[in-house]
């Protein structure tokens, strides 16, 4: 974790995120929150791994229990930058959207909110890896797991952090 400290300045790396992200934006457009006949229904956790597919090729949806009102954009986003999906192909992403986009019923205007999402996104991803390598991280995973190895965690999730970091300084969204 000293190591892993040691390489990156973690605030730093926030800091400029957010600023890069929203240098755009006014100081409305960042703190005014979305209207109430704007959100929509989120599973908040839109996975793969979240999903059954049945033989007549419908799909059933598992898992809200952080299911809440939420950014429309907030599904596309986090289908794109979910862990369990982050090794999907830039196409397949781009066909999920394409697929959304035709079925919601959403003025243009929304979509333009994913690119800002999804690269916020980075932050939230690299903070549940920075989490799950804390003593609480540790201690809920090893009450989930009984063949729990810490070393392999840690150095799973610094792998993880790496790979998100990395990919932060060449991301330009393609999912617009």
């Amino acid at each position: 974790m000293r190591k892993l400290a040691s390489e990156f300045d973690f605030a730093k790396l926030i800091d400029d995120l957010i600023k890069k992200t929203t240098a755009h934006l006014s100081h409305v457009e960042i703190n005014q929150p979305l209207n109430l006949h704007q959100l929509r229904l989120s599973p908040s956790d839109f996975g793969v791994h979240n999903m059954l597919w049945k033989t007549d090729g419908s799909t059933i949806f598992l898992d809200f229990e952080y299911c809440g009102l939420d950014d429309p954009m907030r599904v596309v986003s986090e289908f794109v930058m979910h862990d369990q999906n982050y090794a999907i192909s830039d196409t397949l992403k781009r066909y999920f959207l394409d697929q959304y986009k035709s079925k919601v019923n959403l003025p243009k205007s929304e979509f333009e909110r994913i690119n800002i999402l999804t690269k916020l996104f980075f932050i939230e991803w690299i903070s549940f890896f920075l989490n799950s390598i804390t003593s609480k991280g540790f201690e809920q995973m090893q009450f989930s797991n009984s063949n729990f190895n810490l070393d392999k965690h840690i150095d799973a999730q610094i792998i993880k952090i790496k790979h998100r970091i990395d990919d932060i300084s060449k991301y330009e969204s393609n999912y617009s």
